[in-house]
């Protein structure tokens, strides 16, 4: 599986790492939503203490961020 981690905090980034690699599933971490990239995933985890709720977060997240399901 691969997943995309939006995050700034260190410790996140390695549970999610540490989590994932036992499941051999693949962690893309992006601090920015400049940083996304045009890129297929599984799961989105968003960290809180990053991400602002507004229109225009979403919209780049839509237009960048392709999801294999959404639910």
């Amino acid at each position: 599986m691969k997943i995309l981690l939006y995050n700034q905090n260190p410790v996140v980034e390695k549970l999610v790492v540490l989590s994932a690699r036992k499941s051999r599933d693949q962690v893309i971490n992006v601090r920015s939503l400049d940083e996304l990239i045009s890129e297929e995933v599984e799961l989105l985890l968003i960290d809180d203490d990053v991400f602002i709720i507004d229109e225009d977060s979403f919209e780049v997240i839509k237009s960048k961020v392709k999801f294999k399901k959404v639910v």
